[in-house]
């Protein structure tokens, strides 16, 4: 799967030998890409390093990054790790909509992290300066030009910092948690990274990501510097509101890497017109990701038959998964090959019990076809267990357990793990494959039968009532009793019918909500995520911006379930 003889570069090493052939691309505001080579790239960080140092940061110290996406997010995280600091990203605020709801998110995540400093985007000091100062923190922007710092880079380098990462849980499942990363878990995970994308073959890797998260940095910016790889950069928002740039990038022949989240192959399927493809040519492409959430299949096979007469390789689209507390990625495809699929009964979606469908057998509750997340990656354990903790047979689902050499060391403010990480994500082996259905956080027993929110949803995403509009899953206890809800981005109309009767099929007997809302009380995180635990406490608090107009305990037909 990989070639395990491929040297990778230490985290710095590119510092003392940088490249002025290659180097990081941005697309700016007015639609033009802005090229920084590494050999520049390289001065900035040493004078942020100096910058940082005459600050007063120590080695040890945490220093917070809130940063859009670019060079500049790249000099700041390892200029912080040249003057032996961890580098913390945190979300910047253009990714939320809800400027009281974001100075929450970002305050929890200071008082976590602690850091000495917060660097800031030079366009964000007026916005958040005065309210970190306020708070007690000490904002600073760094200088994008070499040699302006006060102070001088010190003659040594200090060794690395013993947490090389501290990087923010996106809080789709929970509150945000401070994942401490060692040098020597960075280290491995890049280098998995780089033997199996093949980001030392002169590749260039293409992301639209929030850098801050670690699907965009881990995954794309970190691989992509430590081997001085070509490296072109777009903002989230460019790609949500003009996906057809993202494509023409990928269709140009220019980007052979790339990840992506499930969500945005429907994005672009949704957004993306035929003439928009006109002149791309997409057989350069070697590897797109697609992980960060549970996997549809249908919609792996509809974006490759859609792009396939433009060169779209059939192999391309690479099912994987990960987790921050495994610093990134845990399982992936195998490149070139085909997607692995199996069938899974949903009626015996029972941990500790075997859900995958063998040749000839019909399943009672309807048929779940399920693309695996591949091979366990080298150096990653993984362990399916069931309640009880034992490790299960194939076939049988559990709970999804993983270990080895890129594990994080902990929580920051907690104990150390011991030597593995219980996820909370429900999956099964099969022919030595991954297959992950989703949060144990986001499913209820129904009958002894485990229902998920991304099973309710795909199947909800075949309704012509809902068409394109945007909507979401939750479940959880309501008033006592479990509930399965829907959230649609619609006003109250015919199409609330359709969902109702789907909605009650799928639930099986539990009290089932339909909610028309607006659009900003379907949230997600930065990375695209379904924040469904915040999402069911506002419908639970009575708090979400909407109105039910469905609600199961109110139906006298409620009673023949």
């Amino acid at each position: 799967m990989q070639d395990n003889d491929v040297p990778v570069p230490g985290l710095l090493d590119w510092l003392d030998t940088p490249r002025a052939d290659r180097g990081v691309n941005i697309l700016d505001m007015t639609g033009e890409w802005q090229y920084t080579p590494y050999s520049d790239l390289a001065e900035h960080t040493k004078a942020a390093a100096a910058a940082l140092t005459a600050a007063g940061v120590k080695p040890g110290d945490v220093v917070s990054i809130i940063h859009r996406n670019g060079p500049g997010f790249i000099t700041a995280f390892f200029g912080a790790l040249a003057a032996g600091a961890t580098p913390s990203p945190a979300v910047p605020p253009a990714l939320f909509q809800d400027r009281a709801a974001y100075s929450r998110h970002l305050g929890a995540i200071l008082d976590v992290a602690a850091p000495t400093v917060v660097v800031l985007d030079p366009e964000l000091l007026d916005q958040l300066g005065p309210t970190l100062r306020e708070h007690g923190h000490r904002p600073m922007a760094l200088d994008a030009a070499p040699g302006t710092p006060a102070g001088s880079p010190p003659q040594e380098r200090p060794a690395l910092p013993p947490t090389a990462l501290l990087q923010f849980t996106s809080g789709s499942s929970s509150v945000p948690k401070g994942v401490a990363v060692s040098p020597q878990a960075l280290h491995a995970q890049i280098g998995i990274l780089v033997r199996w994308l093949g980001f030392h073959d002169g590749n260039a890797c293409g992301t639209w990501l929030p850098i801050h998260h670690d699907m965009g940095l881990v995954g794309m910016v970190l691989p992509s510097v430590v081997t001085q790889s070509n490296l072109w950069i777009m903002q989230p928002d460019q790609f949500i509101t003009g996906a057809s740039r993202w494509l023409r990038l990928l269709g140009s022949g220019k980007v052979q890497i790339t990840a992506v989240p499930p969500f945005s192959l429907k994005h672009m399927l949704r957004r993306v017109r035929e003439e928009d493809l006109a002149g791309c040519d997409f057989s350069k492409v070697r590897v797109n990701v697609v992980g960060a959430e549970p996997i549809d299949g249908t919609v792996l096979d509809e974006f490759t038959r859609r792009l396939s007469p433009f060169g779209w390789p059939s192999g391309a689209l690479v099912p994987a998964y990960g987790l921050a507390e495994g610093v990134l990625a845990v399982s992936g495809k195998d490149l070139d090959a085909p997607v692995d699929r199996v069938l899974v009964d949903r009626g015996r979606l029972r941990l500790g019990e075997k859900v995958v469908v063998d040749s000839g057998e019909v399943p009672a509750a309807g048929p779940l076809d399920l693309p695996a997340s591949g091979r366990v990656l080298p150096g990653v354990t993984v362990e399916v267990r069931d309640e009880a903790g034992d490790s299960v047979s194939e076939g049988v689902l559990g709970e999804i357990v993983v270990g080895g050499v890129s594990l994080a060391d902990g929580y920051r403010g907690h104990e150390p793990w011991p030597g593995e990480f219980v996820t909370g994500d429900a999956g099964f082996f099969w022919k030595e494959r991954l297959y992950v259905l989703g949060r144990l956080g986001d499913s209820l027993k129904v009958r002894g039968v485990q229902l998920f929110a991304e099973d309710v949803e795909n199947a909800l995403s075949g309704l012509e009532a809902l068409g394109k509009v945007r909507y979401a899953v939750v479940l959880g206890s309501l008033d006592g009793r479990d509930t399965v809800a829907a959230l649609v981005v619609k006003k109250p109309g015919e199409w609330t019918e359709e969902v109702y009767r789907e909605l009650r099929r799928q639930a099986r007997g539990l009290r089932v909500v339909v909610a028309a809302v607006n659009r900003g009380a379907v949230r997600r995180t930065s990375s695209g995520k379904p924040q469904r635990r915040a999402m069911f406490e506002q419908l639970m608090t009575g708090s979400i911006d909407g109105v039910v107009v469905h609600d199961s305990v109110n139906d006298p037909a409620e009673e023949e379930q």
